[in-house]
């Protein structure tokens, strides 16, 4: 049994959903999807993620960040807490998916605080009202992040034996919340992403050193 999982990181990846994408831009200004794509987004970045165990999982350092990733957007990771200063190698085209701060709680029967999707869905939310110092630049140009807070609809995720959670393998049903970047595609060259906050104790600052070709 897995009882109310509540994981807080702040992570960049690439998703299935399909979106038509019609030119690359300039990291100088910053172009955004609307904050209402990141609601499905969400859940399959959770569910990209929970798929990959801890031996090539992007959010642990020693692992590449190209792992499973496929469709229109190029999902990132940062941490499970503290800094990171990565590399990573995005193709020509790929829209970029990442989450300033994010939670994820799972739907747990036995425990009263987490029976029902209402209460997770409260839990998820409440947490991150508690988010503070929250950053986001790419090459420099903060991204205002006002109106980019997203709750995911109840997903369900995957585990093997081996994964993240350190949880039985099993499906489960969960509901994210967070504040999320969901970036048109960088012109050919290099570029900087920038991400940081805080909530409470937990805290993250990284940085991705970009290369698009």
């Amino acid at each position: 049994m897995l009882k109310s999982i509540l994981i807080i990181t702040i992570l960049l990846s690439s998703t299935l959903l399909v979106i038509p994408i019609s030119s690359t831009i300039n990291a100088a200004t910053p172009n955004l999807f609307p904050s209402s794509v990141s609601k499905s987004l969400s859940a399959k970045w959770w569910q990209w993620l929970f798929s990959i165990p801890p031996n090539t999982n992007p959010i642990l350092d020693d692992n590449p960040c190209n792992v499973k990733q496929s469709g229109s957007f190029f999902y990132l990771v940062g941490t499970f807490g503290g800094s990171a200063d990565r590399n990573c190698t995005i193709p020509q085209g790929k829209a970029i998916f990442f989450p300033i701060v994010n939670i994820v709680a799972t739907l747990d029967k036995n425990d009263p605080a987490f029976d029902t999707i209402a209460e997770v869905k409260k839990a998820v939310a409440d947490f991150i009202n508690g988010a503070t110092d929250l950053q986001a630049s790419v090459d420099g140009v903060d991204i205002n992040l006002n109106k980019l807070r997203a709750q995911s609809p109840p997903f369900k995720f995957k585990v093997g034996e081996e994964n993240l959670l350190g949880a039985p393998a099993g499906t489960y049903t969960a509901v994210s919340d967070g504040y999320w970047v969901a970036l048109h595609p960088l012109s050919v060259g290099e570029h900087t992403i920038h991400f940081s906050g805080k909530i409470g104790d937990f805290s993250v600052n990284v940085t991705y050193h970009i290369t698009v070709k």
